[in-house]
């Protein structure tokens, strides 16, 4: 299932080759530990109001993990329609394609959207732009396919959760199109 190739030693490596997991731990460890400090000092002077509850490291963890997955050029983009592939303009979805090549269906993609060029390219004559649907995690982490949308994002950061020893859940709409 899913969550077994989160877990793969295969998907591990695609990770830790392209994610700072150790760079991120130790900043929410330094973070953890200023929190403290500012707690002690804050209960030496004697305030009345009840402190908030310390983070928790591990959701203190996730937290970090999500903003470098969403913010960080090695993160991952979202994306709604790809950039044209032969001049970089915007495009428009013109169907699904009926092929899968060699390479998308090692990424396990189950679907491929053809998109045209709305811009400099122009024209349905144009070649139309592949944006393959992928669900193997290994194929997500390299670098030219850090892209996608939520079912691509929820395989992705199921295995950068994975990655850093914790555990993930994959919950799909059943009854529609999305993925968590």
């Amino acid at each position: 299932g899913v969550v077994a190739r989160h877990a793969a030693a295969a998907t591990l490596a695609a990770v830790a080759a392209a994610v700072p997991l150790a760079r991120l731990r130790a900043e929410v460890a330094d973070g953890l530990a200023t929190e403290a400090s500012f707690r002690a000092l804050d209960g030496e002077e004697g305030g009345d109001a009840p402190s908030p509850a310390p983070p928790h490291p591990t959701l203190a963890l996730v937290a970090s993990l999500a903003a470098w997955f969403k913010a960080d050029p090695a993160g991952f983009a979202w994306v709604d329609a790809p950039p044209c592939a032969a001049c970089g303009g915007p495009t428009s979805h013109a169907g699904n394609s009926t092929h899968v090549s060699p390479a998308e269906a090692a990424g396990l993609a189950g679907l491929v959207e053809l998109y045209r060029c709305a811009g400099q390219c122009g024209g349905p004559s144009s070649s139309p732009t592949r944006f393959p649907r992928l669900n193997c995690p290994v194929a997500l982490w390299r670098r030219t396919a850090r892209r996608g949308r939520c079912g691509e994002w929820a395989n992705a950061f199921g295995a950068l959760l994975a990655a850093a020893g914790l555990e993930a859940r994959h919950v799909v709409d059943v009854g529609g199109d999305h993925v968590w």
